[in-house]
This record gives structure tokens, C-alpha cells and sequence, in this order.
């Protein structure tokens, strides 16, 4: 039986609680060249409008290049010109994200907003080029821990790339993602079905699967404004509270997955699998590749407060592949 598995709960994959509009892709690049080769004054999409969007960054010659400059509000001309704080972000990544990895994010995307700190859009329909939002604001933000932001939307980064889906949904017998344009800040639909062997798919079946029911339950009552959506939730989130390592986990699989990465990362090891949260990660820890990726990470920074108290401290703060 063909299993048809679209999360739906708040917040969605990539969803943009934004109410984006599509805009049209000829009135977006507007912009000339300066002496240095970068575009300036390119017009927004609504989405990169509502993000306070200033500087794109590109992967080229194994470092990140300065391709473009949004036109912006003159209260916004000194971030997007501040290099300074621009170079801090991109070291951050260089120290958390393997050159390995690198090739899958063609752009970074830096913007000023408080309540945000980081997003991963696709930037093709099968995932196979990424834009990496980071907040440059969120430098300055005490309540928004920005290594815990990139570390997250690494997560996302290593489960969903080309190499752990196939573009479209013909015959697809594993978990499916179909998100349509308009919800992205990249405008770009996505038709996708996950490899046999992925993270998502491997990860979906070990953990998920057994709950699918009361999720399913719970993604109609979203879809259709129920109001007794809530308690159900709330009632959901406290029986499975042994399930999750966050409340922002608990919000869906695809966040599920990127947060459990993230406390693989930052935490120590459980000594005890009773808990199915500790499985999850524990399960982190019997794959070769994500152990290097861990070691990396490690090796570049160190961690004064466990990824539990982090994100216990963070909680009410958003992610999205989303989101953070």
C-alpha cells in the first residue's frame, strides 16, 4: 500500500508563516554590477521582503563571494554594509558546515529580523541547490543562540539534498514531499520522494510510523481551522513528551529529525535508551557519517552549555526547513 505522508502540522516544511506571494521572476534582478562585480539594487519577492533580506553570498572557488545587494530601506543600508558582522556569521559556518557540504547551499541568504534566526529553502525541486537563510540580527540577539541555528539547519542540510531524494512522486513508496511555491521564500515547488536508503525515510519508519494515526488526526483538524486543534495538540505533545527532545520537535518529523541532529551535536551522549528521545539519538550515533560531521563540528567550537539547556531556553523560538 502506497504510503502518502504530508506533514502538515505548524510549522509546515519550509512553511513561511508569512502569507508569501508569488512575484514574477522578470522583475527580480533589476540590479546593475558595481566595480566588484556585485549586483546592487536587486528588487525582493515578497518573502525576502518580509525577512528584511540585505546580502545574498555565494559558493564559488571554495568560499563564499558576495554576489548581491537587495535594495533596501535606508535604516537598513549600514547591516547590509557591515562586513564585519557579515564575515563573523560566514567563519560560524565555515567552523560548523564540512566543504563537503557546502556544494548543496548555493546561496546564503543574510537578513534582519528579530523572531527569526535561520531557514533552508530549496532553490531547485530536488534539493539538489539550497538557500541557507542566517539572521544577521541574531548575532546581537542574547535569546537566539546562532551556532544552535546553524547546527539545526545543518540538519536539514544532511536529510534533504539530492542524495536522499529523487525529484517527483510517481511510484513513490517512501516519504513524499510536496509543497507547492508559494510557500517558500524561494518560490520554487518542490515534488519529491525519498530515497530507500535516506535519513528521513530510515528515521520516519523507526520513529513515526507507530504514531502516523494521531498525526494524520491532527493534520486534518489543521487543515480544516478545527478549533479543538489546540488541545488535541497539547494533549499529543504531553503522551509523547518521552518521544521528543523539544517541544519544537514535536511540531513535526522534518523539525524532529533537525532537532535530534542538533542535540546529537551539541550534547553528550545518553547513557540510557529508555527514552525514545535518547533512541533517537543514540540512532545518530551508529551512523559513520554523521559521527564525522559531529567530530568537525567539535573540533571548530565548543559548547559551553548542553543543546538540552539551550533549547530549553529557546524553546518559543521558531525553526523552519524551515525555520529557526
Amino acid at each position: 500500500m502506497k504510503k502518502s505522508i504530508f506533514l502538515r502540522l505548524k510549522p509546515l516544511l519550509f512553511l513561511v508563516a508569512l502569507n508569501l506571494i508569488s512575484c514574477s521572476k522578470d522583475d527580480q534582478q533589476e540590479g546593475v554590477k558595481d566595480e566588484e562585480g556585485v549586483t546592487v539594487d536587486v528588487e525582493r519577492t515578497k518573502g525576502l521582503v518580509e525577512i528584511n533580506a540585505l546580502v545574498v553570498y555565494e559558493f564559488k572557488n571554495n568560499e563564499y563571494v558576495k554576489t548581491k545587494l537587495y535594495k533596501v530601506s535606508d535604516e537598513q543600508n549600514g547591516l547590509q554594509n557591515d562586513n564585519v558582522k557579515q564575515k563573523k556569521i560566514l567563519d560560524l559556518v565555515d567552523k560548523i558546515i564540512p566543504q563537503n557540504y557546502k556544494s548543496f547551499i548555493n546561496e546564503i541568504v543574510l537578513f534582519d529580523v528579530e523572531d527569526l534566526g535561520g531557514y533552508v529553502h530549496p532553490l531547485k525541486g530536488d534539493f539538489s541547490s539550497l538557500q541557507l537563510g542566517l539572521s544577521l540580527t541574531a548575532l546581537e540577539d542574547e535569546t537566539i543562540d546562532i551556532e544552535e541555528v546553524i547546527v539545526h539547519e545543518l540538519g536539514h542540510v544532511l536529510t534533504f539534498n539530492s542524495t536522499q531524494f529523487k525529484e517527483g512522486l510517481a511510484d513513490c513508496e517512501t516519504f513524499k514531499v510536496d509543497i507547492p511555491g508559494a510557500e517558500l521564500i524561494t518560490e520554487v515547488g518542490v515534488k519529491a520522494c525519498a530515497n530507500n536508503a535516506s535519513y528521513v525515510n530510515d528515521f520516519e519508519q523507526k520513529f513515526w510510523k507507530v504514531i502516523r494515526g494521531e498525526l494524520e488526526r491532527l493534520n486534518e483538524l489543521d487543515e480544516n481551522d478545527d478549533p479543538s486543534y489546540f488541545q488535541e495538540k497539547f494533549e499529543f505533545d504531553e503522551r509523547h513528551r518521552d518521544r521528543f527532545v523539544s517541544d519544537y520537535a514535536a511540531t513535526s518529523f522534518i523539525e524532529d529529525i533537525a532537532e535530534v541532529f542538533n542535540y546529537f551535536v551539541r550534547g553528550d551522549k545518553p547513557t540510557t535508551n529508555s527514552k525514545i528521545k535518547d533512541q533517537k539519538i543514540l540512532y545518530m550515533y551508529e551512523n559513520d557519517e554523521l559521527n564525522s560531521v559531529r567530530d568537525f563540528i567539535r573540533s571548530n567550537i565548543t559548547f559551553n552549555i548542553s543543546a538540552r539547556k539551550v533549547n530549553k531556553k529557546n524553546k518559543q523560538f521558531k525553526y523552519c526547513l524551515g525555520k529557526h
